[in-house]
């Protein structure tokens, strides 16, 4: 998501009626401008598992808005459906039906995207 919308929308309601009124009207246009709910990766992560994703947190990393490689966009769903005891189509599906927003599509499967493993993960993995 662009990061001059973000900055737009954090913060409390404004009090006075104006204000209220251009801060509403931005989230209206926001809607209406993009095909599909622009959540984060954190927030499709939340819907999807609850207080499971607490478990995997620290093995995923989400990079919003930059170009990560296939292969840790698959790892990391990987993550996410061991830990959900789903296959990664299903997770996948699932995320999709959350937020378009939020998914990419990779040899014609369905991913979360802007996830990948954290260092974490690669140096559980490296260790004897």
């Amino acid at each position: 998501m662009n990061a001059e919308i973000r900055e737009d929308f954090t913060g409390k309601i404004p009090d006075d009626p104006v204000s209220r009124i251009d801060f509403v009207l931005r989230y209206v246009h926001t809607r209406l401008t993009n095909p599909y709910m622009p959540v984060s990766p954190l927030s499709v992560l939340l819907t999807l598992m609850g207080s499971r994703f607490k478990e995997i947190s620290k093995y995923l990393v989400a990079v919003e808005d930059t170009e990560e490689n296939e292969d840790d966009v698959i790892c990391a769903n990987c993550i996410v459906a061991g830990a959900m005891g789903l296959s990664v189509e299903t997770v996948g599906d699932l995320a999709r039906r959350i937020s378009s927003y939020r998914v990419c599509k990779i040899d014609g499967q369905t991913y979360i995207k802007d996830i990948v493993p954290s260092n974490l993960y690669r140096d559980t993995l490296e260790s004897p």
